[in-house]
């Protein structure tokens, strides 16, 4: 049963915590280097360039690692995708995991005096660290389902930033479609790990998820919001949040 795979195996391995603190140093390192080259001037839609910058690295690196991962696991896609993370050796993912969370708190932190981190950023941002912090908590968490998930996310959200540093009729159109297929592609996925988690075939409680399906509501929201106008050609950003990129 789902109880009996999930027994004695949630816990937060010391060594995450290290790791969660060691990447705190590149990450604001490379922010602070950010905004002394850029600056932190806040622009009409409410943040700074810096906010551009910096999302589109974390983005693009993440989207790559998540391909080069699911190419290296092709072989064995089925077990990698509902296998936990004692069922091989997951160093890469739980990296790639890490990650995520500390460009969410990273963020919080040089960020939130922008105009727009608005309460719905707060509630994204949250909602990320959470399922990202719950899927490393969680011994038997499908850690494909997980990775191919947040991959998706990152695309989408890449493009919106991409947008905003290279602004144009191609960029601008390509946001829409990628941010949308991505959001709607990360629907798909969360529904069949919900059923699988629902029916027993991967081992994480299906209240475990509950925190992913927040910050994939966000998200639909926004990509509903972007379709909207786009179909209606109006020029301005869908959400008046033109960092975009934190919408992963």
């Amino acid at each position: 049963s789902p109880s009996a795979m999930m027994a004695g195996q949630v816990t937060w391995p010391p060594g995450y915590a290290k790791v969660l603190a060691g990447l705190a140093v590149p990450y604001l390192s490379f922010k602070f280097a950010v905004r002394w080259t850029v600056g932190s001037e806040e622009d009409a839609r409410g943040w700074g360039r810096e906010t551009y910058v910096c999302a589109f690295a974390h983005q693009a690196l993440s989207a790559a690692c998540t391909a080069w991962l699911a190419c290296a696991r092709a072989r064995d896609a089925d077990a990698w995708l509902v296998g936990g993370w004692s069922s091989g050796d997951h160093l890469k993912e739980a990296l790639l995991m890490l990650a995520n969370m500390t460009e969410m708190w990273t963020d919080c932190l040089l960020y939130a005096h922008y105009r727009s981190f608005s309460y719905e950023y707060w509630v994204h941002h949250a909602s990320t660290f959470l399922a990202a912090a719950a899927v490393l908590a969680c011994d038997s968490a499908p850690v494909g389902f997980a990775i191919v998930y947040a991959g998706l996310m990152e695309l989408g959200s890449g493009a919106l930033s991409l947008a905003l540093l290279a602004p144009s009729p191609v960029t601008f159109c390509l946001r829409t479609a990628l941010y949308a297929a991505s959001r709607f592609a990360s629907a798909a996925v969360l529904v069949v790990c919900t059923w699988c988690a629902a029916r027993g075939k991967v081992g994480i409680p299906v209240a475990w998820l509950a925190p992913v399906w927040v910050l994939m509501l966000v998200n639909l929201r926004w990509a509903a919001d972007m379709l909207v106008r786009h179909i209606n050609r109006q020029a301005a950003d869908p959400w008046a949040t033109p960092k975009g990129g934190k919408g992963s």
